[in-house]
């Protein structure tokens, strides 16, 4: 299925994305990104240091394009600062911090050692040169806009997944290396499990022809495929963190879309795939049997 063939279902809010009304040659996508930052651990003095770094940190993100795919489309962010203590090496300031990064969705990280400088009101810009907080942010723009494009299409999120692989690769070179190595890992793990980067491709395909008139049994061959390629992640890892994740997000979305086809041997496949998310599955199951 081409990108373009799947705007009408992706209005059905499969993704936290917003579609604004446009003809089709527009080529404008952004993301949106809130930004929190929480510094009550530091000394007064640093904590009104970091007082516009949180608006700093949206501005370079929100008036950025950061995509050239051809449909306009506009993508949640959330990240979320811990700065937990400060240090000084030479004249410059340390901070070091954790972060929640999501999409409120279906792809959430937790960034555990992130070291960044910071001078009160110093701007960010996007320059092509590594930096200790802009490498950070276009790292998880990057990690997360690899996830959301192969939901759209299966693999479409490779240019992403590479370009958040760079960065690390400058970052890890450079001389604030803390965490670097962590998250160039963190990439590679997400890049090379392809059958979850086609799961997520056969997924959308799924509830795209069952959006269809007379598409419903493309729609569970394509679940049929999706589903395949789960048991094969889970016979190689039964515990893969990333895979477990999507299923968890789209467990109730998966099973009313199913319901559609009244067959309780589909949610006891699931079951079987997916014991996790058991009790979700049978409630819908126990609904067959009324």
């Amino acid at each position: 299925m081409h990108c373009k063939e799947i705007f009408s279902f992706l209005t059905l809010a499969l993704l936290p994305l917003i579609f604004v009304s446009a003809p089709v040659f527009v080529m404008a996508q952004s993301v949106i990104c809130e930004v929190t930052v929480e510094a009550t651990r530091l000394p007064p003095k640093e904590q009104n240091d970091l007082r516009n770094l949180a608006r700093s940190m949206e501005a370079y993100i929100n008036e950025f394009e950061y995509t050239d795919e051809s449909y306009d489309v506009t993508f949640q962010m959330k990240i979320q600062v811990f700065v937990e203590t400060v240090s000084e090496a030479g004249s410059e300031k340390l901070y070091h911090a954790k972060a929640a990064i999501s999409n409120n969705y279906d792809q959430r990280y937790f960034d555990k050692r992130w070291v960044f400088v910071y001078r009160p009101n110093d701007p960010l810009y996007h320059s092509g040169v590594f930096h200790t907080i802009t490498g950070f942010l276009d790292f998880y723009v990057n990690l997360q806009l690899g996830g959301e494009f192969d939901l759209i299409e299966p693999l479409q999120g490779s240019r992403y997944y590479n370009a958040a692989r760079e960065i690390a690769g400058r970052a890890k070179t450079s001389s604030y290396s803390q965490g670097w190595n962590n998250r160039a890992i963190r990439v590679d793990e997400i890049f090379s499990n392809w059958r979850l980067r086609e799961a997520k491709g056969k997924y959308s395909d799924f509830l795209y022809f069952l959006s269809e008139e007379n598409k419903s049994d493309e729609a569970l061959m394509n679940f049929r495929d999706f589903l395949g390629l789960f048991r094969d992640i889970f016979d190689l890892n039964s515990l893969d963190k990333y895979s477990i994740e999507f299923l968890n997000a789209h467990a109730t979305e998966l099973s009313d879309a199913l319901f559609y086809y009244r067959d309780p041997d589909l949610y006891e496949d699931l079951i079987t795939v997916n014991p996790t998310n058991r009790e979700t599955y049978q409630s819908y199951l126990d609904r067959l049997e009324y």
